[in-house]
């Protein structure tokens, strides 16, 4: 329904919290899901994601994934703690996420 709405979507980033139930059909479910809708899709875990569970993960899932849509720059952090509840990004997430920031100081930034 989204897409009939909005034809011109170039993408759809989620931003964590990706399933109720953090298990590893969950998250199948919901990756068979997001390639049905033959766009690109992006997404990092949240506080109440588990990144053992979850297929498409970095084996450094700390680092910041730059998204590049026409001139924006998309910038998306894991805050993701294993066997944590609540959310936290380290001093080198925080480091690169600085670099980052200058790095693509003349584009517009989304995090």
């Amino acid at each position: 329904q989204i897409l009939n709405k909005h034809p011109e979507i170039d993408a759809i980033i989620h931003t964590g919290d990706l399933a109720q139930a953090p298990t590893p059909i969950t998250y199948k479910r919901y990756i068979q899901y997001m390639q049905t809708l033959g766009l690109p899709f992006f997404q990092t875990l949240g506080n109440h994601d588990n990144v053992d569970h979850f297929p498409l993960h970095k084996e450094n899932h700390q680092e910041p994934v730059v998204i590049c849509l026409g001139n924006w720059r998309i910038i998306l952090l894991n805050s993701a703690v294993k066997g944590h509840i609540d959310g936290h990004l380290s001093a080198e997430q925080l480091e690169n996420l600085t670099t980052l920031l200058e790095e693509y100081a003349d584009n517009p930034i989304l995090l």
